[in-house]
């Protein structure tokens, strides 16, 4: 299984794992535009692993796929959309998370111990930090 690398302004952001949907964002843009004309630009640059096989539709045949009255396809592809979203929204969370973690403690070790108010207060009060 390979990794894809998905790059916003030529550096690594994040990697995706195989079988994802890409440019869910734009697709959901379009898909709620007015006759599907809104195009908006890319995001970021996917970059597939060697070897890799991809499938490309045009944003146009969604559209129109999911102006079928009851289709199959458009529930799908809403589904997909979702799972997406909902993925990317779990990790960047965890992310999150993990970013405040190494922050506070690189505060803690950096204060030793001390909160920055406690640091402040006491040295407003003339005392030694």
């Amino acid at each position: 299984s390979h990794l894809h690398q998905v790059r916003v302004g030529g550096a690594v952001a994040s990697t995706l794992p195989p079988y994802q949907l890409v440019g869910e964002a734009s697709l959901l843009e379009n898909l709620q535009s007015p006759r599907g004309e809104t195009h908006p630009p890319a995001r970021a640059t996917v970059v597939a692993a060697p070897g890799s096989c991809y499938v490309r539709w045009p944003q146009r045949a969604f559209y129109e796929l999911q102006q079928e009255e009851d289709s199959d396809f458009g529930y799908a592809i809403q589904l997909m959309i979702a799972r997406t979203l909902s993925e990317k929204l779990s990790a960047a969370r965890l992310s999150q998370r993990e970013s405040e973690q190494k922050l506070n403690t690189r505060l803690a070790a950096t204060f030793r111990g001390a909160s920055p108010r406690a640091l402040a207060a006491s040295r407003l009060a003339g005392g030694e930090a």
